[in-house]
This record gives structure tokens, sequence and C-alpha cells, in this order.
């Protein structure tokens, strides 16, 4: 997986789903071709900058969530549609939909309700 995402639930998804590899578009171009080598050979290959991630935050259970993610989180749990929440941080609906698949990804949901109840369940929301 080729990616800009340096975010530890993400790169955790990826690998669980059977990701060989993860590397950040930011790596360098040699840390790339070692990881498209590695990839190759049906081994595993971490960039170091996820490997450290990995290593930092290796608790599973937790769930860590941008600033952006939590009050879209909040908008959701009070029932506001994509539409509105692009109203109300001004971004386009398409940006709000990428929030929320990764609040899915985060969550291992994969419907609204399931994120509303997990979220509450680990406090992430108060009430809803």
């Amino acid at each position: 997986m080729l990616t800009t995402y340096k975010e530890f639930n993400i790169a955790k998804q990826a690998l669980h789903n059977g990701a060989l590899g993860y590397i950040l578009k930011n790596a360098y171009p040699e840390e790339i071709f070692a990881g498209i080598k590695t990839v190759n050979r049906g081994e595993k290959f971490l960039c170091e900058e996820i490997d450290l991630l990995l290593k930092d935050k290796s608790d599973t259970d937790i769930i860590w969530l941008t600033g952006r993610e939590k009050e879209i989180l909040k908008y959701l749990a009070d029932g506001c549609t994509t539409l509105e929440i692009a109203k109300l941080i001004n971004r386009s609906t398409e940006n709000v939909k990428s929030y929320r698949r990764n609040l899915f990804v985060k969550f291992h949901v994969t419907n609204m309700a399931e994120l509303i109840k997990k979220a509450y369940d680990m406090h992430f929301i108060s009430s809803f």
C-alpha cells in the first residue's frame, strides 16, 4: 500500500486485510524500491515511519482520531447528513464521505448504527 495516511488504525487495518507492505508517499525513493522488492518476494515491508508508529502504539484496542474526525463523529451522532456536515465545516460532500469511511475503518464497523454505538460505548460521544 502506497499512501499518504500515516495513521495507526489505517495501517493496522491494511495489514490485517492482507497488505504485505505499507509505505508513505513521502518515503525516500530507496525505501520505496526496497519495499517493492521485498513485497515482490512475498515478504512483509513497513516503511520506517509506519514501523515506528506501530511499535509506539502497540495497544490494538486504542482508536486514534484527528480533531476533524472527532468533529464529524459528533455531527454524525447528532443525526446530521453528509450535506449538512459539509456545509457546517465548509468542505465538499466528498471530503465528508472520506472522513466517514476513515471512521468506519478505524472503528471496524460497516454501518452508521454500529459506528455510533461503538463510539458511544468507547466514550467518543457522550450521548445521542
